[in-house]
């Protein structure tokens, strides 16, 4: 099946814009049942190409399960209105873990279509890689699941859909998702390695590298003061501090080893963009890597339901579009206008965010519709 859909927003915009911006299958996988035999998987994934039938699962050798796809999905429907098939994509993995070998791993599986399917467009720059595009991890112990905000706006301000039963499983996916990233350039587990979570919110991603990298040093940073205080009182092995709305911060000159940061640039304007880069620059140390996630074509293609033409000709125009006002942090923060919804090319990344990096890769969709640019210091900026 084609891309030639001609259907329209409620602005105009045509189905056949968007996918020209952004044809890679979009996938959500955050929803766990239990009997005490069979753990399934509900989730998300739209069909690849338009084609229900294209898309399997696969995990590593021993593993039994079953896949049951595509499921009706009416909210996926509407919200990626100009995917052909959209509203057939939820699916249900059921792991029958008796039935399993005794050494396979059964918390870890990835999404596969047909070898020769096109999975539409990727950015075209010599920067960009798949992995770990299309994986989930889920978590293996139960003790990951203990101890998280009992007020569920703290969790709706980091991830607006989240909820108890969610925050683990989403969490521990994208933990696993850093640390393949962190691996991939040269981030060894190590006695003493620090590592900083800038945008740590209640620590969903950054108990996981407390649980799972007990050798490091994990630092937690975030504007809301609120959830930084529950990380102090609760998440005592790592350290945790509030940040600014605009650097500098506290943290000591080249104190990090790597920096990873999900959802924090997607919510600044250019300006205090720079701002943060400059800072992260200061604080990571000579050789240290930096993952750091932005909105891309993905992400307005995710956004496309709400957005006009003249939306998408500023973001190409301008290369970046952040005049939209995010409501997330409403009476969190001091400027009710600090927090806003952005959404940046990759010509325009890798422009504005060479001052003092070498930009390593684009990581497209890494996560989510995030990608993700995974930055080192430039060499004349270790003395910064």
């Amino acid at each position: 099946m084609g891309f030639q859909d001609e259907r329209l927003n409620a602005y105009g915009v045509s189905a056949a814009t968007i996918m020209a911006l952004h044809g890679r299958p979009m996938f959500g996988a955050s929803y766990l049942r239990f009997d005490g035999r069979h753990l399934v998987v509900v989730g998300s994934h739209l069909p690849p190409n338009g084609d229900p039938d294209a898309l399997g699962v696969a995990f590593g050798p021993g593993v039994a399960y079953s896949f049951d796809y595509p499921l009706a999905s009416p909210e996926w429907g509407s919200h990626y209105w100009y995917w052909p098939n959209s509203d057939y994509s939820t699916f249900e993995l059921t792991i029958d873990l008796p039935a399993s070998s005794a050494d396979a791993d059964p918390f870890h599986f990835w999404f596969t279509t047909p070898a020769d399917m096109p999975l539409g467009a990727v950015p075209a720059t010599a920067f960009t890689f798949g992995t770990p595009h299309g994986h989930v991890w889920i978590p293996p112990h139960l003790d990951s699941f203990i101890g998280y905000p009992a007020d569920s706006t703290q969790l709706t301000r980091v991830q607006t859909w989240s909820t108890s039963q969610t925050v683990t499983f989403s969490g521990y996916s994208a933990f696993r998702s850093m640390e393949a990233l962190l691996l991939r350039y040269g981030v060894q587990r190590r006695s003493g390695l620090r590592v900083l979570d800038w945008g740590c919110g209640h620590g969903r991603v950054a108990r996981h590298f407390i649980q799972n990298w007990p050798e490091a040093r994990v630092t937690g940073l975030d504007i809301d003061a609120e959830n930084i205080a529950w990380c102090q009182a609760n998440l005592p092995s790592g350290q945790f501090t509030t940040a600014p709305l605009r650097p500098p911060t506290s943290l000591a000159d080249s104190s990090f080893d790597a920096i990873f940061s999900i959802s924090v640039m997607t919510h600044l304007t250019p300006e205090v963009q720079l701002l943060w880069l400059e800072e992260l620059a200061r604080i990571l140390k000579p050789g240290g890597i930096a993952a750091i996630s932005f909105g891309g074509p993905g992400s307005v293609a995710f956004s496309s339901f709400w957005h006009a033409h003249d939306y998408l000709d500023e973001w190409r125009s301008e290369g970046i579009h952040s005049s939209q006002i995010d409501l997330a942090l409403s009476g969190k923060v001091a400027e009710a206008d600090y927090y806003r919804n952005t959404a940046q090319t990759y010509e325009y990344t890798v422009a504005n965010w060479s001052k003092h990096f070498d930009i390593l890769a684009i990581a497209p969709e890494a996560l989510g519709y995030l990608d993700f640019a995974i930055l080192r210091l430039k060499e004349q900026n270790v003395l910064f």
